[in-house]
């Protein structure tokens, strides 16, 4: 249960980080669209004056808005997707955590049940020798008060074992939907960092993009 809560501490810290990148991979976005359509705009305008040179300045610059809100749209779909894969994750291991804690409380009934079915057991063990002891001494009284309560308590006996029983299958299912549910966090939280890793290599690769566009840029300009 302890790991069951772990996995759910670590993927709400991972889940508020995946938040925070989603909200600036949006405004990223946004503002990549309000430069698209500014440059709309100078378009427009420089076409109207008939001002070519406006025009050119205005189209170029329109294309490069529309590469960075393409870029933004990329990333926003990147974080979009591990945010999903995580909430999954997180989702999995709360399931996990409800079937711990199941399996905690089934584990509990079956000791509880357990000891009840040993404490009958000792009674009967008790009672049947209280039997033979009167049997040996002659003791009809004795003997017939011993076999009197002693069937009773083999009926209790019974019970209790019927119950102790029933707590071991249930105690026994709670346990493999408990290792079910872990398999199934496991898998959830692997495939969110198979998404993690694969948007910082994304990432990674469009940082070295950008780079090598301003060089170009810089060395066109120079």
């Amino acid at each position: 249960q302890r790991m069951a809560e772990d996995a759910i501490s670590m993927g709400a810290s991972t889940a508020q980080k995946g938040f925070d990148e989603r909200q600036a991979s949006e405004e990223e976005l946004k503002k990549a669209l309000d430069e698209v359509e500014a440059a709309d705009k100078k378009i427009s305008a420089a076409a109207a004056a008939k001002n070519a040179t406006d025009e050119k300045a205005a189209r170029a610059a329109h294309k490069a808005a529309m590469d960075r809100s393409q870029q933004a749209q990329a990333r926003c779909l990147q974080v979009s997707d591990a945010a999903t894969a995580q909430r999954m994750a997180d989702e999995a291991a709360t399931l996990w955590e409800a079937d711990a804690h199941k399996a905690a409380e089934g584990d509990a009934v079956l000791q509880k049940q357990e000891e009840a079915a040993r404490t009958a057991s000792a009674e009967v063990d008790a009672l049947g020798n209280k039997v033979l002891a009167a049997v040996s001494a002659k003791n009809g009284p004795a003997e017939q008060s011993a076999r009197e309560a002693y069937q009773p308590a083999m009926e209790r006996l019974r019970a209790a074992q019927a119950k102790a029983k029933k707590a071991s299958d249930e105690a026994a299912d709670q346990r493999l939907a408990e290792e079910v549910s872990a398999i199934q966090a496991a898998a959830a939280q692997k495939a969110a960092d198979d998404v993690a890793a694969r948007k910082k290599v994304e990432d990674a690769a469009a940082k070295k993009a950008a780079a090598e566009a301003a060089v170009k840029k810089a060395a066109e300009e120079a």
